[in-house]
């Protein structure tokens, strides 16, 4: 059992790997764009220092077409993250299928099991769980906090099974 649990370390070790690159990218890009969050702080501040002092419309009109460029930057470094992010999220999610498998935890529990009418009572009735949600939603808008307690724990019921606590 320990040399299997080593040899599927190594190969999801591959898969981060394989992507290794495109993390490295994202954290780059992420700095940057911490860094451009800033752009509204300094327009500020240089508003208030260089600008009201001297009443000066040049330095106005030149701190806002700075900080209109950083914004859209920042918004374009923002698109490009969540592209590669989303490609790198489905580029993980196929190599992790092919690896472990595409079952649903809680079937894939029960067939461990070994019952297939254990796996046919694992599936959620999603139906369900959504009128509890409802419940749950109009009890909190209501502000009945017991209700909400009643209707979140039936949800969790009907999402996690009779044994979840």
């Amino acid at each position: 059992m320990a040399a299997a649990s080593g040899v599927r370390r190594s190969e999801l070790g591959e898969v981060l790997r394989a992507c290794r690159t495109a993390f490295i990218g994202v954290g780059v890009m992420s700095c940057m764009i911490n860094l451009l969050y800033l752009t509204g702080s300094l327009f500020m501040l240089e508003v208030y220092d260089r600008v009201l002092p001297s009443r000066s419309i040049p330095t106005l009109v030149g701190l806002i077409v700075l900080a209109g460029g950083l914004y859209a930057a920042q918004g374009i470094l923002d698109l490009i993250r969540g592209r590669i992010l989303g490609r790198v999220g489905t580029s993980l999610d196929e190599a992790l299928n092919d690896l472990f498998g595409t079952q649903q935890p809680q079937a894939a529990a029960a067939q461990v099991a070994g019952t297939a009418a254990e796996a046919a009572t694992s599936e959620v009735n999603f139906g369900q769980a959504r009128i509890q949600f409802e419940d749950a939603e109009k009890a909190m808008q209501q502000g009945d906090w017991a209700k909400f307690g009643t209707a979140m724990e039936a949800l969790e019921h009907q999402l996690m099974g009779p044994t979840a606590r």
